[in-house]
């Protein structure tokens, strides 16, 4: 497997961060993405089971949209903020940790 550079997409494209070439430089200009000074975005691949192979056509069927869900060793899992009034649950009615780091991205089971 191919690491993903930051400045490029799993598709060979340039990624674009408002104009400037990576997330520090737009970190550094805007202030974003950092919490106590410190900066804490990132980019990293989230190894999701099957990008791309899903189509959804009825919202009532996200509960069953496996592809976009983490695989086992993403590096998103436990790595996400702890956000007071997160909103209880995930995209899938899975509970959201308030008092732990909860997952990276829209469900909380990988």
């Amino acid at each position: 497997m191919t690491a993903v550079r930051q400045t490029e997409r799993s598709d060979g494209r340039d990624l674009s961060f408002d104009g400037y070439s990576s997330l520090r430089a737009w970190t550094e200009a805007t202030g974003e993405e950092r919490v106590g000074g410190e900066i804490v975005g990132k980019t990293t691949d989230p190894k999701l089971a099957g990008p791309g192979t899903a189509t959804v056509t009825d919202p009532a069927a996200l509960a069953d949209l496996k592809a976009y869900r983490l695989m086992p060793d993403s590096p998103c899992l436990a790595a996400g903020m702890v956000i007071e009034d997160n909103g209880g649950r995930d995209s899938w009615g899975h509970p959201v940790p308030e008092s732990q780091k909860p997952i990276i991205g829209a469900c909380q089971e990988p």
